[in-house]
């Protein structure tokens, strides 16, 4: 067939500006503001169709896609008690110009590619707290916990789309979910060169694929895992180490829904 050409020749500048003010000898304000980008893959660009891995789902690209602005600001205040140890609020918000969004292609069986939105805004909030557990017995000295939780809202600005191809105009950003959690507890003991870590991750419902032509969008439930990693230091051979991991210990399953249907 006719080759296909994709160009992207746009110049963009990108600026950054973070200022800290510290409040104490152990506790900053700090303040950020910045512009990056989120440029097309070469998958998402091309009209090849490929099979994904799992799912068996087809997916072709897009030529036409432009790369994505993204417009941030970040407000976050830290306490630091020791080395390694955080308590954390953070604020921000986002302007995603010309997002990329994953869609529905109504072909004979199940088929996706991606299109841009013009525009998407995001804000919201996180909690972050990072504690040697040595606060609660010295012999627990060698133990950390970690706890991270994050709200996001968003808000996808359609454009100058026919309506006819995008089911619904009113929805969340694609593959962005209003709930996302972790939980974890290490033991690391440096002179033994072992790290034990049991890790659980929670994210909320979320849309995956866009729905087009009268197709609803598809929906990927809230879904948790708990993780286990471990790593030990070869003594014997220095500056190697043995890691092993092992994901989703309580066999969650995932769960896609399309207009309620599994």
């Amino acid at each position: 067939g006719a080759p296909t050409s994709s160009v992207n020749d746009d110049t963009d500048a990108l600026p950054a500006l973070n200022v800290v003010y510290q409040m104490a000898a152990r506790s900053n304000l700090r303040f950020g503001a910045s512009r990056t980008l989120n440029r097309p893959e070469f998958r998402e660009l091309t009209l090849f169709q490929f099979t994904e891995v799992t799912g068996g789902r087809s997916t072709a690209g897009n030529p036409d896609l432009k790369r994505a602005a993204i417009d941030s600001l970040d407000l976050r205040w830290e306490a630091l008690p020791n080395a390694g140890e955080v308590i954390a609020v953070s604020a921000f918000y986002k302007l995603l110009t010309d997002p990329i969004e994953r869609i529905i292609q109504p072909t004979t069986e199940l088929r996706t590619s991606y299109t841009n939105a013009e525009e998407a805004t995001l804000w919201g909030g996180e909690l972050e707290l990072r504690r040697s557990l040595a606060v609660l017995s010295p012999a627990l000295r060698y133990w950390s916990a970690n706890l991270n939780y994050t709200y996001t809202s968003s808000d996808v600005t359609i454009g100058d789309v026919d309506l006819s191809v995008i089911t619904n105009s009113q929805r969340p950003l694609e593959g962005q979910a209003e709930h996302i959690g972790n939980a974890s507890v290490q033991f690391h003991h440096p002179a033994w060169g072992t790290m034990v870590r049991l890790l659980y991750t929670y994210s909320g419902e979320r849309i995956t694929d866009v729905g087009a032509y009268g197709l609803p969008d598809i929906y990927e439930q809230s879904f948790g895992s708990l993780d286990l990693m471990v790593s030990q230091q070869l003594r014997f051979l220095k500056g190697l180490e043995v890691k092993l991991g092992a994901s989703n210990l309580l066999d969650e399953s995932r769960l896609y829904t399309q207009a309620g249907l599994v």
